[in-house]
């Protein structure tokens, strides 16, 4: 990597930690401007690896595009329809990253190290899911969504065994650890922790996707 590239990656997870910290302090604004800003970045640090230039990396790049979709719709405060909107996109996301790394090749033994990872982690969101107050019309939406991020971390662990940079699995475990954070927000306790962690994790993961190009 030139230093460049370590510059505009380190820029990225740097807005996300100042967006997070913003919208912890109450600044929403501030914090959508950061956050948006940090969502361009990895587009755009995508594109500058050459995403572009190959099936995979197009398969990639539509997987970032929907996710940066999902982060501008999740800035609506609230549970209604943007919610749901911003939940599809991500879920969408997740399968095209899914897919790109199936193109990579299957490799059984990583696939289902990852399974082991994923699936107590997946009941665990659930078990939040089911015992929160959430609308009965976000439930199935919320359960399309957790299997997808499962599915994607399966493939991305897959993918290494086939030949996938590092980079790859560690940018789905931190994409799914996020996801964790997330969901205690919405679903268990709303807490500093939750946005001061998660949203992060996420960005790095974004940064750690778009290296591993």
């Amino acid at each position: 990597m030139t230093p460049r590239l370590w510059a505009v990656s380190a820029a990225v997870v740097v807005l996300g930690v100042l967006s997070a910290q913003a919208s912890t302090g109450g600044a929403r604004r501030t914090a959508a401007t950061l956050k948006m800003s940090a969502a361009t970045g990895y587009v755009l640090l995508a594109l500058w690896v050459g995403a572009s230039e190959s099936s995979f990396g197009r398969v990639m790049l539509a997987g970032f595009a929907l996710c940066w979709i999902g982060d501008l719709l999740l800035i609506v405060p609230g549970r209604g329809q943007a919610f749901l909107c911003g939940l599809a996109a991500f879920l969408v996301g997740h399968l095209a990253y899914a897919t790109a790394f199936a193109s990579l090749g299957f490799q059984v033994q990583w696939a289902a190290a990852a399974f082991v990872f994923a699936v107590p982690t997946a009941l665990w969101i659930h078990t939040w899911l089911i015992r929160s107050e959430l609308m009965p019309r976000m439930i199935w939406p919320v359960r399309a969504y957790i299997v997808a991020i499962s599915l994607m971390l399966v493939m991305a662990a897959s993918a290494f065994g086939a030949g996938a940079p590092l980079l790859v699995p560690v940018g789905a475990a931190a994409f799914m650890a996020s996801d964790v954070f997330v969901a205690r927000e919405r679903f268990v306790q709303r807490d500093p922790l939750n946005t001061g962690v998660g949203l992060p994790l996420y960005f790095l993961a974004q940064v750690l996707f778009a290296l591993g190009l």
